[in-house]
């Protein structure tokens, strides 16, 4: 063949690969736009059918995917993907890229410092203790420790909570690896925690729990949608549910003055109880807990955030 010719050749292989090269591409991104948008459609459909409470839920997996490169820094626990996939299944485009509500900035933060001190506590506490491989997840909603966590082995999680979002925690995430060796969905109305026949310590023996063995109480996010009485109830129940060695890591409700900064900014909470810290404090210590308070300017410096306001009870029965 002369170079003429193959000169010719060249010139003609060359864009034609780059056509077939560029319709390939093409027909990739539409079929990705395509299946996004249908993605999106489903995510509308689910959000739609989501009360105000199972909102702010997702929501909480927004803000830990949006402060992912900080959750990476000063959380050695923590792995996105299970928040990411409930966000994915739940939440629209158009609401993730409003940040939920406009409220992504002290939203972020708070779950960034709130997650990872829970899960520092959480973790600690199994591993420093080999007697304890009961973790009781009240309010458990959307959250995904039960996966996202290194359990030690024998590592049983309950899940207590009304099942409202139940069935999407299930499509997403019972086909993931789960970091607990069992994981059990204890459906409870927690303002009934004492009611007989109704009770925590009653649903939580149904579902396995052995009341002799020492477990791990977790209240993230919780006692501030319930009322004082409901709280405390729900309180004494853990104490009376459990055996002594026990512990228990609780969030605080918002106090009056981040209800009033809040609904100042347009983003009014949804919660029925506000307190300072101190208060819930005398709550607990007041069912029998031995108990202190990690005050939100402690666990703010502790993780490199200014002004931080959420406190976190911890206790143990002795």
């Amino acid at each position: 063949m002369s170079t003429k010719a193959e000169a010719l050749i060249t010139r003609i292989a060359v864009p034609a690969s780059l056509l077939v090269a560029t319709a390939y591409i093409f027909q990739r991104l539409v079929k990705w736009r395509g299946y996004n948008s249908k993605r999106n459609q489903a995510a509308k459909e689910v959000w739609s059918n989501l009360t105000p409470v199972e909102r702010t839920a997702v929501g909480v997996c927004l803000y830990r995917c949006n402060m992912l490169s900080t959750l990476k820094s000063i959380n050695k626990y923590w792995n996105p993907e299970f928040d990411q996939a409930l966000v994915s299944h739940c939440m629209p485009l158009e609401e993730q890229a409003k940040g939920y509500g406009g409220r992504g900035g002290w939203g972020n933060s708070m779950m960034a410092v709130r997650t990872s001190e829970i899960d520092f506590q959480a973790m600690e506490t199994v591993m420093g203790c080999s007697e304890i491989r009961q973790v009781v997840i009240l309010g458990a909603g959307l959250d995904p420790r039960a996966w996202r966590l290194a359990w030690p082995e024998g590592t049983r999680v309950f899940e207590v909570d009304t099942g409202s979002v139940e069935k999407v925690k299930s499509k997403v995430l019972v086909p993931m690896k789960m970091g607990a060796s069992s994981r059990a969905f204890v459906p409870a109305d927690l303002s009934k925690a004492l009611q007989p026949g109704d009770s925590l310590a009653d649903k939580l023996a149904v579902a396995g729990f052995d009341s002799r063995e020492q477990c791990l109480w977790i209240a993230e996010g919780l006692i501030g949608y319930m009322t004082a009485e409901e709280g405390g109830n729900l309180i004494k129940a853990m104490y009376q549910a459990c055996a002594p060695g026990s512990k228990m890591v609780m969030t605080c409700p918002p106090t009056v003055k981040h209800k009033e900064e809040s609904i100042a900014a347009g983003h009014p909470l949804l919660h029925t109880t506000y307190e300072e810290g101190e208060d819930l404090l005398k709550r607990v210590q007041a069912q029998g807990w031995q108990a202190h308070l990690n005050t939100g300017e402690a666990l703010g410096k502790k993780f490199g955030f200014d002004k931080f306001h959420q406190g976190q009870v911890v206790g143990k029965k002795v």
